[in-house]
């Protein structure tokens, strides 16, 4: 709803009285438990009656100061209203509304004093802001619906969420999912509760996931990094994390010592990881376990630090460049794009001189933040980096830069090797080995450019023979977009006002608009930068290339990336059976599979030739197994090393119903 900046009118404030009612009716359409200070469970969730006055209060009449707080988190006094105007969904439909917006001053959250917008009411009803989301975290407005950063990067640009993205579902006070209709956030999984976007949701949302669902499963209204994001000035990056707290009103009132009011995400599995805590607190804890033993560690400077963390991450990038392993292009051995917690947690702790030394902590570098320290080497062109939604994505590295070429690795310190909690729920001796990156199969999506493109190409000096991925074909068109123009070397094709809008030049123009159909773009001679990006991408010859455990790549091949299909589906009346296809492109072993599955699932498993498949199925076999083993099935491709983006999953015995 908020992709475009919105004509918002001036604003004005509303009346103490008007607020209230407001706030009344936020309160009930979203079903928010009214907190109290009594301890009595009687009185937790409903407004003090005269029979019953509030702790401290002199009249009967006094509002219960829980109460109270509930409702400037929601709505402070200082809340103004404005109305908008706005367009919605491809049709670009009118939209118009009300903006709600105000200051929260004790926040510690919104710390600039900024007048923030903190609920929307139009055509679609009332929806809370992520900024709403993130002050009343401790009332839980939403359900939240869970995600990955991968996702959640499609959903910054304006995307909705799909249910093969959707990872589980949290009610505030139980485990339910969601119904269609209903106003949901969307987190990510690693940041407990931090809501980054708000939507609608499309169809009901059991609390497992989306997995084997298809379709829309929230309709995306508004997200961190939109036009009402950036209302106010610029906009509030999230925070990391956001502690719930419980019903109690001890925790609103803030009268017992040592409840955190937290609400853990414990028990929400995620393929093979569980949430019970943030990336924070667990670095927190680990570090205090390995403080009982560390030895000393001399002091060190801030450029000390500095050095250590840039030299471990050209170590990580020096051992893949010159790893005998990897695959052909250096570029696929890393799954871009890169989230900053990934970058730090994988390619530079691991490689510092010593992670039992307390000095290696990056709050202690001279950037404070792993955003600032990628910011930097994108600046010393050893990384480039795309920021999104708050956080910092590493895009691409500059394999040639003489500083990995010429870095000589250092010894590393290794810590002594902790017990590791047992996993109850692996299946048998061999589970551990099942999962994990190290042993995943990749598919990678390869791009061929066709002979029309390759005057693009050499224009941007890149090479028109090779294969490339979506975001390094993004790249070579944005390197042509700020290449100097021929006419005048000084400038590009780059709007100077506006770095989103490009020029239209006759090659442009002819390589990626239509005469008809985009003629009003033509006419203003100029169009959006992601526009002609995706445009761009269409033109391109799709291929597709399997990456083994080992690193072995396999040769690129045209078309669409193969997927494991598992079918469930009912023959001879009620007899029910799974299906499996797919499997030899991915390098299983058929009879290594079958022998497992037939020993999991406890029943018979067949092979056959695939039915209709027509030459591509020629010499590939499907696997049938009596029964609904799709669960069963699921495990074993996981510890074969399949990822489950790779799986789609044919329900046939839900479409009959």
């Amino acid at each position: 709803m908020f992709k475009k900046k919105p004509t918002v009118k001036p604003a004005a404030p509303i009346r103490s009285s008007d607020r209230r009612k407001l706030v009344t009716g936020i309160i009930t359409d979203f079903n928010i438990p009214l907190p109290s200070t009594a301890s009595t469970t009687n009185t937790a969730a409903a407004e003090p009656t005269p029979e019953e006055p509030t702790a401290g209060s002199s009249t009967n009449n006094t509002i219960d100061p829980a109460v109270t707080a509930l409702r400037n988190a929601l709505l402070p006094e200082s809340t103004v209203a404005a109305k908008f105007t706005t367009t919605l969904g491809p049709q670009l439909s009118p939209v118009n509304g009300i903006i709600y917006s105000g200051v929260h001053h004790d926040s510690t959250i919104l710390t600039d004093g900024k007048t923030r917008p903190l609920w929307v009411k139009s055509d679609e009803g009332w929806f809370p802001s992520v900024y709403t989301c993130w002050e009343a975290a401790k009332y839980e407005v939403l359900p939240v619906v869970y995600t990955h950063d991968a996702v959640m990067e499609k959903v910054y640009g304006g995307a909705d969420l799909m249910m093969p993205g959707v990872f589980g579902v949290r009610r505030p006070g139980g485990d339910g999912g969601v119904k269609a209709g209903e106003i949901v956030g969307v987190a990510d999984y690693k940041k407990e509760n931090v809501v980054l976007a708000v939507g609608v949701a499309e169809t009901d949302i059991e609390s497992g996931g989306g997995r084997g669902g298809k379709g829309k499963a929230v309709r995306v209204l508004h997200w961190v990094g939109d036009e009402l994001w950036g209302l106010g000035g610029s906009g509030v990056n999230p925070p990391e994390i956001l502690e719930v707290a419980t019903t109690t009103a001890a925790d609103v009132a803030g009268e017992v010592e040592g409840q955190d009011g937290g609400v853990s995400l414990e028990g929400l599995s995620i393929g093979e990881e569980v949430v019970g805590e943030s990336s924070k607190s667990a670095e927190k804890r680990v570090e205090k376990e390995e403080s009982d033993d560390e030895p000393a560690f001399p002091d060190m400077t801030t450029n000390e630090i500095d050095s250590a963390f840039r030299d471990a991450l050209i170590y990580s990038l020096h051992a893949i460049l010159n790893s005998p392993e990897r695959v052909s292009n250096a570029h696929h051995s890393l799954n871009f794009p890169l989230p900053s917690s990934y970058v730090l947690a994988n390619l530079i702790i691991p490689k510092l001189p010593n992670t039992q030394n307390p000095n290696y902590s990056i709050q202690k570098t001279s950037w404070k933040k792993i955003q600032k320290m990628l910011k930097q080497m994108d600046k010393e062109d050893l990384l480039k980096i795309k920021e999104r939604g708050g956080d910092v994505f590493v895009y691409a590295v500059n394999w040639d830069s003489p500083r990995l070429a010429n870095f000589t690795p250092y010894p590393i310190v290794t810590p002594k090797p902790k017990k590791k909690p047992v996993d109850e729920s692996a299946a048998g001796p061999s589970s551990s080995s099942s999962s994990g990156s190290s042993t995943a199969i990749k598919v990678v999506e390869l791009y061929k450019p066709p002979a029309k493109l390759n005057i693009l190409y050499e224009a941007a000096g890149v090479s028109s023979k090779a294969f490339y991925t979506s975001s390094q074909v993004r790249d070579t068109l944005y390197k042509y977009f700020t290449s100097p123009t021929p006419s005048d070397p000084s400038e590009t094709l780059v709007s100077s006002t506006n770095a989103r809008m490009v020029t239209l030049n006759p090659l442009l123009s002819n390589l990626l608009l239509d005469d008809t159909k985009d003629a009003r773009l033509l006419h203003s001679g100029s169009a959006t930068r992601d526009l002609l990006a995706e445009r761009f991408l269409r033109l391109h010859q799709q291929y597709y290339t399997i990456i083994s455990p080992s690193g072995e790549e396999s040769k690129p091949k045209s078309g669409q990336p193969p997927k494991i299909t598992i079918t469930l589906e009912s023959r001879q009346g009620k007899k029910v059976v799974t299906r499996i296809k797919g499997l030899e492109v991915f390098g299983v072993d058929v009879g290594k599979f079958m022998d497992e599955l037939k020993s999991v699932a406890a029943s018979s498993v067949t092979k056959g030739p695939i039915e209709g498949g027509g030459k591509a199925a020629e010499g590939l076999v499907e696997v049938m197994v009596q029964g609904d083993k799709s669960a069963e099935v699921d495990k074993l491709l996981v510890k074969a090393g399949i990822r489950k983006a790779d799986v789609v999953v044919d329900n046939k015995l839900k479409k009959k119903k």
